[in-house]
């Protein structure tokens, strides 16, 4: 059974704050979302966003396109990692 708690979680994007509600799932310790920024992808997978944008351009992470934002699926990024 998972255990969760939820949290507010600050992040700097594009220099403005973004207040995002989030649930840690305490037995893996990423956060879920449906979808994540590069930025905040790289903040959670503990890599830096220049080696999710190059695992991005080799096609090993799959993004969707909303606009003009480049978002990650949660489960592209969960798949990535391995989790």
């Amino acid at each position: 059974m998972l255990h969760a708690q939820t949290t507010t979680e600050t992040e700097n994007e594009s220099t403005e704050n973004v207040m995002t509600n989030v649930i840690y799932v305490q037995n893996i310790g990423i956060p879920q979302r449906l979808t994540w920024t590069v930025q905040s992808a790289a903040v959670a997978s503990g890599l830096s966003a220049r080696a999710i944008w190059y695992a991005i351009s080799r096609g090993e992470i799959e993004t969707v396109t909303v606009g003009k934002r480049r978002l990650i699926p949660d489960s592209a990024l969960r798949k990535f990692l391995g989790v």
